[in-house]
């Protein structure tokens, strides 16, 4: 369905779907009131960070360069007292589960959990090569039965949503696709037998 490409930060690969994650509703519950750090800035930043705040008690963001939201947001965030450190990030490190950020300043922050904003990158390859229509994002366009535009191929779960990726919705989606497909080819059965007997 998809890949996620995360930040070029020295250790973060090996901590990733462990103490660092992307989804508050995925693993923000078991993490609920542990210290909590957002690797994140912009928009993205804005998104996640009143979700994130909702869970845990104590949150800092690590925007890895100058802090990059709206003048309200800034705000909301003083008035939560949430620190923010500016400095660029040198590496992720992991002891005694926890989790640390070592700043190119020399100081370090550590926490439970880490959230970041990995980007997407779709596994499109076969919709491509059989000429399926893709969303701007990469995604593969579906109707509601997750039909693609090209008839008889279907796609589902990652591959044919552009933002929301879950196992619960891709296991939605293959069911409907599937009873989609059967409904098909038991009318395909039913034309080629009153086509026989004609």
């Amino acid at each position: 369905g998809v890949t996620d490409v995360l930040p070029e930060i020295k250790g973060l690969q090996p901590l990733w779907g462990r103490q660092v994650i992307s989804c508050p509703f995925c693993d923000g519950w078991e993490l609920r009131d542990e210290p909590t750090a957002l690797i994140m800035n912009g928009t993205d930043l804005e998104n996640m960070l009143p979700m994130v705040a909702s869970l845990h008690q104590q949150v800092v963001i690590a925007s890895n360069g100058p802090l990059n939201v709206s003048p309200i947001f800034s705000d909301w965030i003083e008035q939560k007292e949430i620190p923010v450190h500016s400095e660029r990030i040198d590496a992720i490190s992991d002891k005694d589960e926890l989790a640390t950020i070592s700043l190119q300043n020399g100081s370090t922050i550590e926490v439970k959990a880490i959230y970041i904003k990995p980007e997407l990158s779709f596994n499109n390859q076969l919709a491509i090569a059989l000429e399926c229509i893709l969303s701007p994002e990469g995604s593969v366009a579906v109707d509601h039965n997750y039909q693609t535009s090209v008839e008889g191929v279907y796609a589902i779960g990652d591959l044919a949503s552009p933002h929301l990726h879950q196992v619960i919705f891709a296991a939605s989606s293959g069911t409907r696709a599937a009873m989609r497909c059967l409904n098909e080819l038991v009318k395909r059965e039913l034309i080629s037998v009153k086509n026989h007997d004609q």
